[in-house]
């Protein structure tokens, strides 16, 4: 909990130095900048929850099969699980990093 200690700018030149190629539904720029904006709202490091999706994502290479794809804008494996056939789906990258924070705010 807290604010933030890197920017938007910051965890993208650190994801672009690692050179990942990133597969979401928006440019890597918003995401970062969704992350930063959404923990703010939320009273949390939004930085954190983007290193914790960079994990949960392979640094954000979603693929099109498995239980969470790219279309499905969940960035930290919510409601995927051994027994389920697929994770949680969200309409837009920023309702399923407001979905992570959320989460991570009641934890």
């Amino acid at each position: 909990m807290g604010p933030s200690r890197l920017t938007a700018k910051q965890l993208v030149r650190f994801v672009r130095a690692n050179k990942k190629i990133v597969n979401t539904t928006v440019p890597l720029d918003a995401l970062a900048r969704y992350f930063i904006e959404e923990g703010n709202d939320e009273g949390g490091r939004g930085d954190v929850a983007f290193a914790q999706a960079l994990l949960e994502t392979g640094w954000f290479g979603l693929g099109n099969s498995g239980l969470v794809t790219k279309d499905d804008n969940n960035f930290a494996g919510i409601g995927a699980c051994d027994t389920c056939d697929r994770g949680f789906t969200f309409e837009s990258a920023r309702i399923g990093v407001r979905a992570q924070m959320q989460l991570l705010r009641v934890y």
